[in-house]
């Protein structure tokens, strides 16, 4: 498992980049272990492969994430468990070094195809066309598995593959999960090494999502995001793909991409006294910016008044994420059986994903 991020520093390159690190003991190390990445870039002649944006989609391997550290999890001798983070988009993510989650996400292009697909057929029909049934265009019509009676929601196209690859393992239980993209599954009869190739093997073999794949291999340990995703609660239409971040990335533009951030900030539940208080407030701070901007930037001064957006932004993110809920338990493939190592994991997963709930609350 990765190193808990507990602490963080920056060094700069000598072009103006900025080198972010982690330590689980103090900043001084964070800082010095960027200074060491800083050096050896500022050696590097080809400084391509540094800029170049991580492919749409993929998560930044290779080191760890730069996100807000909430809460550490011990195991029952008091070894580390898992940590939760808040991620760049405001939600909690659960990291856990041997508890599987398994993830299979629903391709949008697919659903979309798929609503295409029937809106032609519905035009054929309407227009005196026969559509064929399953049965006239295949007559061998495909007998149903075992298990498609015993496990009736698990019969979506995401699962099958799962289904196929665990229904012969009698001993196994995974929880399977709804979710707002797809499904998610945790494994409870055993603990699993997310290092382990044979591990990753059965996850591709399962179907999973391969960018979370990666991630488990690069990161060691397993994630799962717990709280709602913001602009599916009506947060923010640019969906924060930079103003929510914990120790704000230094970059080209960082005071125009800060100033931004005000906007976001006041929600229209607020009353007129709280609204025109925060906006004095937001105010005052883009001043400070723009004087900064064009004098010597003191750098803590930059990240001391992002803090104080960033909290309120953990505010009104949990207030607006508070009526939805990120996943819905659907049921269990195998054994019952809890591993207790995995007991305290599946218990802090299903309280904060809301998953048990008995209201019908909508998935974000």
């Amino acid at each position: 498992m990765k190193t808990v991020p507990r602490y963080w520093g920056y060094a700069r390159t000598a072009n103006g980049m900025f080198i972010w690190r982690s330590s689980a003991t103090c900043r001084a190390d964070a800082e010095t272990e960027a200074r060491k990445v800083a050096e050896r870039i500022d050696e590097c002649e080809n400084m391509q492969w540094l800029v170049d944006q991580p492919q749409r989609g993929e998560y930044p391997y290779g080191v760890t994430l730069r996100e807000k550290l909430l809460e550490e999890i011990n195991d029952s001798q008091g070894r580390l468990q898992g940590f939760i983070t808040r991620n760049h988009a405001g939600a909690e993510v659960l990291n856990v070094r041997n508890v599987m989650f398994l993830d299979w996400d629903t391709p949008i292009v697919k659903e979309q195809s798929g609503c295409l697909f029937a809106l032609f057929a519905w035009i054929g029909r309407l227009f005196g066309g026969k559509s064929k049934t399953n049965e006239e265009s295949n007559p061998d019509v495909r007998m149903p598995e075992p298990w498609e009676e015993q496990y009736p929601w698990a019969t979506v196209s995401e699962l099958k593959a799962f289904m196929s690859g665990v229904t012969d393992r009698p001993d196994w239980g995974i929880r399977i999960y709804k979710t707002a993209a797809g499904y998610r599954g945790i494994a409870t009869h055993a603990p699993f090494d997310p290092t382990d190739p044979e591990t990753l093997r059965l996850m591709e073999r399962f179907a999973c999502d391969p960018v979370y794949v990666r991630l488990c291999q690069r990161q060691e340990s397993f994630r799962a995001r717990i709280t709602p995703k913001g602009w599916r609660c009506g947060l923010w239409p640019d969906k924060l793909p930079r103003y929510f971040q914990f120790y704000y990335p230094l970059c080209n533009g960082f005071f125009d991409h800060l100033k931004k951030l005000t906007k976001y900030l006041l929600p229209p539940d607020y009353s007129a006294d709280e609204y025109r208080r925060r906006r004095e407030k937001y105010r005052a701070i883009q001043n400070r910016f723009a004087e900064m901007k064009e004098a010597e930037v003191d750098y803590q001064e930059v990240f001391s008044l992002y803090q104080e957006q960033y909290e309120e932004a953990e505010e009104i993110y949990d207030r607006a994420s508070a009526p939805f809920a990120t996943c819905r338990y659907l049921g269990t493939v195998g054994s019952e059986f809890v591993h207790p190592e995995v007991r305290e994991i599946l218990n802090i997963h299903d309280k904060t994903t809301r998953a048990l709930s008995s209201e019908d609350l909508t998935l974000a």
